[in-house]
């Protein structure tokens, strides 16, 4: 029997770098990590070509980096798309540029050492997010219930610090 170990970097059409004899993996991974980081660049392309033409359009900007992150199957009528694109310009200029420039793979998300969670409010494009982590990590979405806002751990920390103490105590941990 042949084993074949191997790494998987950043995602989307399927490209097989293979070392020679006297090599090791660990010599591609400049090359990976370049597609990779190709793969962002053409991710960021269209949104950019978007706000060089309407400069200021935020939410049109994010509704196109949505489509292009979604592969076109956003739905830009969801409510979520709606009450997120308030912070359309921070998630232009900041958001898909960081979200887009890690590769991760599976190894990444030890089962052991994560919790994939959302809140109830959570917008379509980082629900695509958590479920790819969570298939990644072969682990189950977490729906933090009273987390209906983004960035409910600066408005109401209290909502995650009480479902961590739940989460701790039918776990039988530490809960304080």
């Amino acid at each position: 029997m042949i084993r074949l170990a191997y790494e998987i970097f950043g995602d989307g059409p399927t490209i097989l770098l293979v070392h020679g004899g006297a090599e090791d993996a660990a010599m591609l991974a400049p090359q990976a990590l370049a597609l990779a980081a190709a793969a962002h660049a053409e991710i960021m392309k269209p949104i950019e070509e978007y706000t060089a033409r309407r400069p200021g359009d935020w939410t049109g900007a994010y509704h196109r980096a949505l489509d292009v992150l979604s592969g076109g199957t956003a739905d830009l009528t969801d409510p979520a798309v709606i009450r997120s694109a308030v912070n359309a310009e921070a998630f232009v200029r900041d958001d898909a540029r960081l979200i887009t420039s890690h590769p991760f793979a599976a190894a990444d998300l030890p089962p052991d050492r994560i919790t994939v969670a959302v809140g109830a409010g959570t917008s379509p494009l980082h629900r695509l997010i958590a479920d790819r982590l969570a298939e990644w990590a072969d682990l189950p979405v977490t729906t933090v219930a009273g987390a209906d806002d983004h960035e409910v751990y600066l408005s109401r920390p209290e909502v995650l610090a009480t479902h961590l103490a739940e989460r701790a105590a039918r776990a039988g941990g530490p809960v304080s």
